[in-house]
């Protein structure tokens, strides 16, 4: 008699092997492996995991889908080819929600330039960096706010646009300067 195999099993065993291809060297950095799976199949699964009460292996399985988003990011940002704007977008996408900001921005800097106005993504793209440049902790503050308005200004016309995502963006980024304008005067006495 053949034993049935339950879908928690198939997964436990899918996620046990893409854990164990990326194993930790000795200085504690994953390894590259073979390719893993799609990365939204990699989420499904570990979501699957954490509702089986497998949190453990769950969170094991989102460290190596972290650091194959990073190398992957790394290696588009070295290379010299044009990287494919919706593959980009959905990076930065899950690099910024597993907070890698900086990692984000710069990837969709890199695929912006490719991006034309009849791109169905356009608005999106635009908005995104914009969005991930003015978040980005390691930027100076008055420049990442200088720079996530001239992205939003070169995706569309600011002062035409009705799409409520780009004016909350420029809506979040422009106040910040003149506050510190109108601080500095007031600070000044005059």
């Amino acid at each position: 008699m053949s034993e049935s195999v339950s879908a928690l099993e198939i997964d436990t065993r899918l996620a046990e092997e893409l854990v164990k291809a990326r194993h930790r060297s000795r200085d504690g950095r994953l390894e590259p492996g073979p390719p893993p799976p799609d990365p939204e199949e990699m989420q499904l699964l570990e979501r699957r995991l954490a509702k089986s009460a497998k949190d453990d292996l769950a969170r094991l399985l989102r460290a190596v889908r972290v650091e194959t988003d990073k190398d992957l990011a790394i290696r588009t940002l070295s290379s010299s080819g044009e990287p494919s704007p919706d593959a980009m977008l959905k990076l930065a996408k899950r690099l910024a929600g597993y907070t890698v900001i900086g990692l984000a921005r710069r990837i969709l800097d890199r695929v912006r330039p490719q991006v034309t106005p009849s791109h169905r993504d356009h608005r999106e793209l635009f908005q995104k960096n914009a969005l991930h440049t003015y978040k980005d902790p390691d930027l100076p503050l008055e420049w990442r706010l200088d720079r996530a308005l001239e992205i939003l200004s070169k995706g569309e016309d600011l002062g035409q646009t009705e799409s409520q995502g780009t004016l909350g963006l420029a809506a979040d980024a422009a106040p910040y300067r003149p506050r510190r304008d109108a601080g500095a005067i007031l600070k000044e006495g005059r």
